[in-house]
């Protein structure tokens, strides 16, 4: 509902999000080839519950599986395009299992390549200023403790660190 309530009504498609340097945008079979360069790295997917794309096909099922959920108003992920390059290089979305009408957990991943340029804390700056404007109650967000750099864009971003809920968040 939230993203229905928040979408023009003739068009099924989630407004572009942007900065100098990133737009936030829905995902197109045109992305395959950037969706396989991240997620063919071992250190994109160390972090995330993800499975690393072992050949083409796995990005393009990526792909497919966020079409499939645009196509039914869902946009829980989203592409991170680098604007002057015209390159996918990441996501970023919301967890399905912590989600509610007034409730979300924000995911994103950032290909190792753009790592330590400021790119994360931007992508999740506009996408938290996005979620404010829909009324969300309460965004929270995790990471694995060893995924250290991911907290410090959570609190460049205004999230509260909660010690006690440290241990949750666990590679597997």
């Amino acid at each position: 509902k939230i993203f229905e309530i928040n979408m023009k009504k003739n068009d099924k498609k989630f407004p572009f999000l942007e900065s100098n340097r990133i737009r936030i945008r829905q995902f197109t079979i045109n992305d395959v080839n950037d969706v396989f360069e991240f997620k063919k790295n071992e250190q994109f997917v160390r972090y995330l519950n993800m499975n690393k794309a072992e050949n083409d096909g796995d990005a393009i099922n990526f792909v497919y599986s966020r079409l499939k959920e645009y196509y039914k108003n869902n946009y829980f992920m989203l592409a991170i395009e680098k604007i002057n390059e015209k390159k996918v290089i990441g996501f970023i979305g919301l967890s399905k299992m912590d989600y509610s009408i007034d409730t979300c957990q924000i995911i994103y991943g950032i290909s190792e390549e753009y790592w330590h340029q400021g790119i994360g804390t931007e992508a999740v700056n506009l996408y938290i200023r996005y979620l404010k404007d829909t009324k969300i109650k309460y965004i929270f967000a995790g990471h694995v403790e060893e995924n250290i750099y991911s907290g410090k864009v959570m609190l460049k971003n205004g999230f509260i660190r909660y010690p006690i809920k440290d241990y949750i968040a666990e590679i597997k």
